[in-house]
């Protein structure tokens, strides 16, 4: 039997890649290999210093769209920080939703899934939050960003 194909890991390849290659992102986030300190939320290297943004959970429901099969993927982004005050965790707020929010939808939609079986007609922001996080001997701030992707079928 075939390997079915959805649309959330298209959607999630597709903010990975954006966040990263975002020159907003790079010039606020560096990282060693010249693209934006971003990483899975299973793969942030073993003992990186803030600040750096994780991609985290995602929520899904089955949306038929004009006719079509598609998702409403609501995916949560995840940044910190150890900087004092708020200066920097908002900068980072304002990088990704510059660099993923499309104003819901419209011609030309910031994120692109690969593969030519489906295609995304909206990336807004959601909702988010900024929390202090003093969990560890480090004060951090932790921002939790949800974007809702809508995609459908091609």
């Amino acid at each position: 039997m075939p390997a079915t194909i959805t649309s959330e890991g298209l959607v999630w390849d597709a903010i990975y890649l954006a966040l990263r290659i975002d020159a907003g992102m790079i010039a606020l986030l560096p990282y060693s290999d010249g693209k934006a300190a971003v990483f899975d939320e299973n793969n942030v290297p073993i003992g990186l210093t803030p600040p750096y943004i994780v991609l985290g959970e995602s929520v899904s429901t089955p949306k038929y769209v004009f006719g079509k099969k598609g998702l409403d993927v609501v995916a949560t982004i995840h940044g910190w920080s150890e900087f004092k005050g708020k200066t920097e965790i908002l900068a980072m707020h304002d990088a990704v939703f510059n660099a993923l929010d499309d104003g819901l939808g419209g011609n030309s939609p910031k994120l692109t899934l690969s593969g030519n079986v489906f295609r995304t007609f909206a990336c807004s922001y959601d909702n988010g939050q900024i929390l202090s996080d003093n969990t560890s001997s480090i004060n951090k701030w932790h921002m939790t960003d949800r974007y809702r992707v809508l995609t459908e079928a091609i």
